[in-house]
């Protein structure tokens, strides 16, 4: 089986249009802690968990787009996605993670990417070469 990874900036800031509101879970918590908590937990109850680890990161350099993501595993192609909100991303996220995590070289095709992930594509990478 193939090891996928979730890479998650944990300091993005939230964006202007995607602000907490004062009482919410989480208030405190840059925009990217909150997604990786929240998008922590979501993987943790869904079906295919086993397949993919998170990975907080402190920067993916994507500032002003924020938050921003990145699907990753060997011999498949890299999804790097921003403009994602942490209150309501989530399901858009889970949806591209089990699309990602069982298609075999991770292109998942345009059409059946979640409206989030066709707005907030930053760049779609080669696989590293093996070896």
């Amino acid at each position: 089986m193939t090891h996928h990874t979730l890479f998650v900036c944990t300091l993005c800031r939230f964006s202007k249009t995607n602000q907490p509101q004062p009482e919410s879970h989480g208030a405190g918590l840059s925009g990217g802690e909150q997604l990786f908590n929240q998008i922590t937990a979501a993987v943790n109850d869904c079906d295919w968990h086993e397949r993919i680890q998170i990975q907080p990161v402190r920067c993916m350099g994507v500032c002003s787009r924020s938050c921003v993501v990145a699907f990753a595993a060997a011999e498949k192609l890299t999804f790097i996605f921003s403009d994602l909100s942490p209150q309501q991303s989530i399901p858009e996220l889970m949806q591209f993670g089990r699309q990602y995590t069982h298609h075999p070289t991770g292109n998942v095709p345009y059409g059946e990417r979640p409206a989030a992930m066709k707005r907030g594509l930053v760049a779609v990478l080669p696989p590293v070469p093996p070896g």
